[in-house]
């Protein structure tokens, strides 16, 4: 039995000790400043294991004596004994706190467990959806692309109709005609019907060309927007002064004004044209420009639009339009020319070109003299369509600078000016 009365063993002494190392842990843990929260345990981490690991030893508290490597020989036994002693009465305390340890370690191994399959799952899961979003993009170019080439199809189909309808006219009018003389041949007059309808012989694959080289509706549309605001400014565009396009094409300008409330009535020479329009109930008759401007009595116009019809005249014709604009115009009327950008090298040297009907370039400074020099005031220059920012040279420095200002600047440009 142990003999607390060992001289050699001073068991007040020892408990003594213990309650004071003990009072100054808890003195020292009141005045050092509140640490921040430990980072919260995550069961998935890669320390997980090792974390449960030192709570599986730290969870047997109490269970077995401490190693005693600095006491040797006699007084080991000694201490030993005592320990033992402490060890049976603290197990007393700690019993039940070993209990409780040892069961958190297992739930947090289980919750480890639990947390590496979800894991995996989440991983598998993310591969998926990965894969699914991959099959969606690709499914949506395709779709786009399907799209796409469903608008072409529509586009054909449309200029095929459209082909169609003028063959069976000229093949009706070519009957109709044989039909008045037969059996006698055709007369003068009959035969010069007949030639009158050559020149809208290509009308339509005229039509199909612009459908292929100018762009789609909708961007024409957008593009000619920039002028609402300058047909708006001349109280253009009302009953009194109404707005004519000059070789309006496929009639893009014409639904925009119309979109924005303003009367406005167009003319071609293309008969395919004429019919495209007229299918969407716009206002616009088979006429040449010229003897249009000629029925038009003075100053009545609020505004004339010429979009890319003068690269198609001669000079002598040019400043013939520009002087009857004039005429018809009231005063404050506007008058807008749009045509390509010849100082855009890639337009000047190859891109005009691309339009077989176009005769030469006009440079923006001769165009604008023109207007001034056959009477227009407030005469201004507008740059337009400019190639996209992903067809631009990155690089940033004046070389840079100025190839993409020749070679990417505004593809087309307009001038607009107004009857004093």
């Amino acid at each position: 039995m142990l003999d607390v009365k060992n001289p050699e063993i001073r068991v007040d002494e020892i408990m003594q000790r213990i309650q004071e190392k003990v009072r100054l842990r808890r003195e020292a843990r009141r005045a050092t400043p509140t640490s921040a929260a430990p980072a919260p345990f995550d069961p998935s981490s890669q320390r997980s294991e090792e974390v449960l690991a030192r709570a599986q030893e730290l969870a047997n508290v109490g269970a077995a004596l401490p190693p005693m490597t600095r006491i040797h020989g006699l007084r080991r036994l000694v201490a030993q004994a005592v320990a033992k002693a402490f060890l049976r009465m603290a197990q007393l305390i700690t019993r039940d706190q070993r209990a409780f340890n040892l069961t958190v370690v297992d739930a947090l191994r289980t919750a480890s467990e639990q947390s590496h399959r979800t894991a995996t799952q989440v991983d598998s899961i993310r591969a998926d959806l990965a894969g699914a979003r991959s099959d969606l993009s690709q499914a949506q170019a395709r779709i786009g692309q399907l799209e796409e080439a469903a608008r072409r199809d529509a586009t054909k189909i449309a200029q095929l109709r459209t082909a169609i309808t003028l063959q069976e006219r000229r093949l009706d009018q070519f009957l109709e005609e044989a039909k008045k003389r037969l059996p006698e041949p055709l007369d003068g007059q009959q035969v010069e019907a007949l030639v009158e309808e050559s020149p809208h012989l290509w009308d339509a694959t005229y039509l199909h060309f612009e459908d292929e080289f100018r762009g789609s509706r909708e961007d024409i549309k957008q593009r000619v927007s920039v002028y609402l605001p300058r047909f708006r400014s001349a109280q253009a565009g009302t009953e009194a002064a109404p707005i004519l396009d000059l070789g309006c094409g496929r009639g893009e300008l014409l639904e925009v004004l119309r979109a924005d409330g303003l009367v406005a009535s167009g003319v071609d020479t293309n008969r395919a044209a004429v019919e495209h329009c007229r299918e969407r109930g716009l206002h616009v008759e088979l006429r040449d420009a010229f003897e249009a401007l000629r029925k038009i009595p003075d100053g009545t116009l609020g505004g004339l639009a010429a979009l890319h019809v003068v690269e198609h005249l001669p000079f002598p014709l040019v400043l013939k339009l520009l002087d009857e604009s004039l005429r018809v115009l009231r005063p404050g009327g506007v008058a807008v020319f749009e045509t390509p950008n010849p100082t855009n090298v890639l337009v000047g040297s190859a891109n005009f070109y691309i339009d077989p009907t176009h005769r030469n370039p006009v440079h923006p400074l001769t165009l604008r003299h023109l207007m001034e020099a056959r009477g227009l005031d407030r005469v201004e220059t507008i740059f337009l369509h400019s190639a996209p920012a992903s067809a631009r040279l990155a690089e940033d420095s004046e070389v840079a600078r100025r190839f993409n200002e020749h070679f990417y600047g505004p593809q087309d440009y307009a001038i607009v000016g107004y009857r004093p």
